[in-house]
């Protein structure tokens, strides 16, 4: 026996992280029947003087609502600071306002330590500092292994068929870059291009025409 259907008129919107609704959208078709407007906001404001005086605003509203300190106008320069860091883009402001709201109130708890009646541009730097430690076991690990030289990383000189890369790594809102080395097979050539799909019959007479057409324009850029 199943329940009789109860009349019910209502509008669901739901909000949530664009990877998990492309996700859910890959795992679950019947999500594209039941909703089918999707609205995909922007992450980020291009950054102006108007842009950097609403975050100012939204910054100093935040603290109202929670009853935190005041900030001086340096203590918010950084936090537009950060906000373009967090943005990724010197030119861009972040809409992710929560991460700056949690700054903002442990910023507040280091003014109280030092007994400061303003939150000042010195307690962001250690709010922001003492994130940073607190999640960089890895990256610090990272570090501990090329110094130990248990991961084999040089620094200077030069070696054939050998680079250095920088991977950026983000655990938990924590970004940071880790070296590895990346090495290749080389051999003496006959000196000329070797066109890898023209030689397994993958490319035309185009792609290879192209193909010599690069290999010399970088000689000519190599040789200024």
């Amino acid at each position: 026996m199943e329940p009789d259907p109860i009349p019910l008129n209502v509008k669901i919107i739901l909000f949530g992280d664009r990877l998990l609704h492309f996700l859910l959208s890959m795992l679950d078709p019947e999500l594209a029947e039941h909703f089918k407007v999707l609205a995909d906001f922007e992450d980020d404001v291009d950054r102006s003087r108007e842009s950097e005086a609403i975050v100012a605003r939204l910054i100093a509203s935040f603290g109202r609502r929670a009853g935190l300190k005041e900030m001086d106008r340096e203590a918010v320069g950084r936090l537009i600071e950060h906000a373009a860091r967090i943005a990724d883009h010197a030119g861009k402001l972040t809409l992710l306002v929560d991460q700056l709201r949690d700054v903002l109130a442990e910023a507040d708890f280091w003014a109280t330590e030092t007994k400061r009646s303003l939150i000042s541009r010195a307690d962001v730097e250690r709010a922001l500092d003492e994130r940073i430690r607190r999640s960089s076991r890895v990256r610090d690990r990272a570090q501990e292994m090329i110094l130990h030289e248990v991961a084999l990383i040089d620094s200077a000189g030069s070696r054939v068929a050998q680079v250095n890369g920088l991977s950026v790594i983000e655990l938990a809102g924590f970004r940071f870059g880790r070296p590895s080395r990346i090495t290749y097979r080389v051999r003496p050539g006959g000196g000329k291009v070797v066109d890898i799909e023209r030689e397994v019959e993958l490319g035309g007479p185009v792609h290879s025409k192209g193909v010599r057409r690069w290999h010399c324009a970088a000689d000519r850029s190599l040789s200024r």
